[in-house]
């Protein structure tokens, strides 16, 4: 009669300590590619926003949202209604061109979700990554504030393409940006987190607590330009918002 050889202690040990070994080295490749596909992820998201940025100016006379009479908040979230709150946002105006339902058909009494224009980054970060502890699903991602729209060209007066209400000023038209800067040097939207600010503060009390705390890519923000294409910049590179 045979008898199967057993493994011994100590072998067992070292099969353990092997597949420890292993799994360290794997967990942080892991860990950088599910970063890297987030990041692609809210790129390709950025490249429909564009296209629906393009086809608003298009039928608009080359003028950003909102037109004459209203200006957009700086810190921008991707849930939407038909209520004048969310006129201030950028998803109420191209929705239409998105396939999604206009703010009307949306109507007042709920909210809809505008999926590009939330970074998947942001929500996997969450709710971690924010002083809020923000559980977007709490309340209808109305405070999901995960990007912002520029607030300069250059520098004020030349500032706040997307106008603003309490000076009177109406939304750049694109040829205006480009008179002042090449538009695939000026940028329209990109990621927001508290670092690209020079004080959490002027985000807002209202709006702080559910800014990420840290860059949602970790080394990098992505832009969409206002000649609609997607760029990435390192953090270092970045100018306070």
């Amino acid at each position: 009669m045979r008898f199967q050889r057993a493994f011994t202690l100590i072998e067992l040990l070292v099969v353990i300590a092997i597949i420890a070994i292993l799994a360290a080295l794997l967990v942080p490749v892991l860990s950088r590619a599910k970063v890297r596909a987030y990041q692609a992820h809210c790129i390709s998201n950025d490249h429909q926003v564009g296209m629906a940025l393009q086809m608003y100016c298009d039928e608009n006379k080359d003028q950003l949202p909102p037109g004459n009479t209203n200006s957009l908040l700086l810190t921008q979230v991707p849930a939407y209604n038909s209520t004048a709150h969310f006129k201030r946002y950028l998803d109420y105006y191209l929705v239409q061109y998105l396939a999604l339902p206009t703010p009307d058909q949306v109507g007042a009494q709920a909210t809809n979700l505008a999926s590009v224009f939330l970074c998947p980054a942001y929500y996997h970060g969450l709710p971690g990554n924010t002083g809020a502890r923000y559980d977007p699903d709490s309340d209808a991602y109305t405070h999901a504030c995960c990007f912002t729209v520029s607030r300069y060209i250059l520098t004020d007066p030349a500032g706040f393409p997307f106008g603003r209400a309490t000076s009177g000023r109406r939304s750049f038209r694109l040829q205006e940006i480009a008179a002042l800067r090449p538009l695939a040097e000026a940028w329209a939207m990109a990621d927001l987190d508290q670092e690209a600010v020079e004080s959490a503060t002027s985000l807002g009390t209202d709006r702080e607590p559910f800014v990420a705390l840290r860059p949602v890519h970790q080394t990098v923000r992505n832009l969409l330009y206002f000649d609609m294409h997607v760029g990435t910049i390192k953090n270092s590179d970045w100018e306070p918002f």
